[in-house]
């Protein structure tokens, strides 16, 4: 069956025409990607003939996602068997220019394992945090002077673009502040990617992103230590309802020498220990439940 029906000059029995040759190529990517066959997938990629297919349509970040899904070894055996194709090319544009789309856990498996061209700017935030986590000094730098200097241009990643474009995805804002404190940069640099976000977003949505910032538990310590008796009031609010107030209580009585005797002696060596209590539950407040 071709894919332009009654209008094809080619028959059933010779060469496709241009569509149906392209109908085809994107039916073997379907069955491709549907399959866990990773010869399949490199070969995709490999073939110069599907090119095109894949620069058209951005298929490069579905097929190195897949790839990624079932065995990351083999990704790089993979990213190995491209270099010097028009697909690696089209493969560092995609590095540069894409955001927030499939191709971002394959980039930080690649800063993780080191497979990173730290020459290769990005514009994607969530990449950019992926650096900042898990780059090498010198691939942090990369950000770390952008978010300084407020460096853009084609020769420096663009931080201020790169918050302007997700000024609604308040998570991944926070994530990006986040990556800085987990680095240890969380005097000067976070605040000056704190100014960058306040710039771009609006008041509320800035005092959301701050709040956010505060659960961070590497900044725990700092807030306890410090002055602000509201701060410090929060954070212990925030603590005191994910913590169960019956834990230590639950774990008092199961362990409990009339519990152990009970559930692991036999009636025999229950023998002498009958003048041991039960245990009572404690009345008032737990021990780490305090009041400011």
């Amino acid at each position: 069956m071709h894919a332009c029906k009654n209008n094809c000059w080619f028959s059933a029995k010779n060469a496709s025409c241009s569509p149906c040759d392209k109908k085809k190529k994107q039916e073997t990517i379907i069955e491709a990607l549907r399959g866990k066959s990773l010869e399949a997938l490199t070969k995709i990629l490999k073939d110069p003939s599907y090119g095109e297919l894949i620069r058209n349509t951005d298929m490069l970040d579905t097929l190195l996602k897949k790839i990624y899904i079932l065995n990351k070894d083999y990704l790089e055996f993979c990213l190995y068997k491209i270099q010097g194709t028009a697909t690696e090319a089209h493969l560092i544009s995609r590095i540069h220019t894409h955001s927030n789309t499939l191709l971002c856990p394959v980039v930080s498996w690649m800063i993780r394992n080191g497979l990173y061209d730290s020459s290769i700017n990005i514009s994607c935030l969530r990449c950019m945090s992926h650096l900042i986590r898990y780059g090498t000094p010198k691939e942090a730098d990369n950000v770390k002077y952008s978010i300084q200097f407020d460096l853009y241009g084609p020769h420096h990643i663009n931080i201020r673009a790169a918050v302007s474009k997700n000024k609604a995805n308040l998570p991944l804002l926070t994530d990006m502040g986040n990556a800085i404190i987990e680095r240890g940069e969380m005097d000067y640099l976070l605040a000056q990617y704190s100014e960058i976000v306040r710039k771009n977003v609006n008041p509320y949505d800035y005092h959301s992103y701050t709040e956010s910032l505060r659960e961070h538990p590497l900044l725990h310590n700092s807030i306890l230590e410090s002055d602000d008796i509201d701060s410090r009031k929060k954070l212990y609010k925030g603590f005191r309802a994910r913590k169960d107030p019956y834990w230590e209580e639950l774990i008092a009585k199961g362990m409990h020498p009339c519990r152990v005797i009970q559930w692991c002696m036999t009636e025999e060596e229950k023998e002498g220990f009958s003048q041991i209590p039960p245990y009572i539950f404690l009345e008032g407040r737990a021990d780490w439940d305090i009041e400011f």
